[in-house]
């Protein structure tokens, strides 16, 4: 599982702040089926709404997000 950068670590830091590439699909280096899904799972251990892919060390514009029920 891939980890959550954070801005409390400087290399980190240096990479969140970059701009991020635009989205270009088919892309042969990364297996979007599989990342989104990844992606939840680490947003929602995280107890997030939201999580971005420069947030976990790619450098592209994708990001997940989920809404929680108003009744939940």
């Amino acid at each position: 599982m891939r980890k959550i950068f954070t801005v409390a670590n400087k290399r980190e830091e240096q990479f969140l702040r970059k701009k991020t590439k635009a989205l270009t699909l088919p892309d042969a280096e990364t297996d979007w089926r599989a990342l989104i899904p990844e992606m939840r799972r680490i947003m929602r251990a995280a107890n997030g709404v939201g999580l971005a892919a420069n947030q976990i060390g790619l450098s592209v514009r994708v990001f997940v997000a989920e809404v929680p029920d108003k009744d939940g």
